[in-house]
């Protein structure tokens, strides 16, 4: 493939791909295959996996910094912290 330049971008000679990189193109292939589908979920579906994911590396951060919260303990947490901000911006609202 020659740039506008007229030099070539990718060498002339023969490049024989090893193993690791033939894996590796296959799983980036793989990947994005995966990440386009993910794009016909519903609406719902993917507000819950957000949801999940959330929760689950909330917990996985607190536990790293010693806390003693399961996933279940960590969902009420963030409920709790987001009506609590609800309540805030609707008390605001009202003065």
């Amino acid at each position: 493939m020659a740039s506008s330049s007229g030099l070539s971008l990718l060498p002339e000679a023969d490049v024989v791909p090893t193993a690791a990189v033939v894996k590796m193109i296959g799983a980036i292939d793989q990947f994005n295959g995966v990440w386009k589908a993910t794009r016909d979920f519903a609406p719902h579906l993917l507000v819950a996996l957000e949801q999940a994911a959330l929760i689950s590396s909330t917990g996985s951060s607190t536990r790293i910094e010693g806390t003693q919260l399961d996933d279940s303990e960590v969902e009420r947490v963030l409920l709790a912290l987001l009506l609590a901000s609800v309540r805030q911006k609707h008390s605001q609202r009202e003065c």
